[in-house]
């Protein structure tokens, strides 16, 4: 995020050129991370009811696992 406020013309505008440092938005998210928790899963819970979400794959950086992974736990 800190990044894109420096380099992402859109970013830059909504953050009305304000550039945080990296560390200002971790303690954000460190003090607000239930709450961040509950945006994530109504955007995830919309997101399905807009068919955008099928279930099949599963990516975190760029990673790509089925969804129905078993991680041998």
């Amino acid at each position: 995020m800190a990044k894109a406020c420096t380099e992402n013309m859109t970013v830059k505008a909504l953050a009305e050129d304000i550039e945080p440092h990296f560390s200002v938005i971790a303690e954000f998210i460190s003090k607000n991370s239930e709450k961040i928790k509950d945006v994530f899963t109504q955007v995830l819970l919309y997101c399905s009811e807009l068919g955008l979400i099928k279930g099949d794959l599963f990516a975190i950086d760029g990673c790509e696992l089925p969804s129905n992974a078993s991680f041998g736990l």
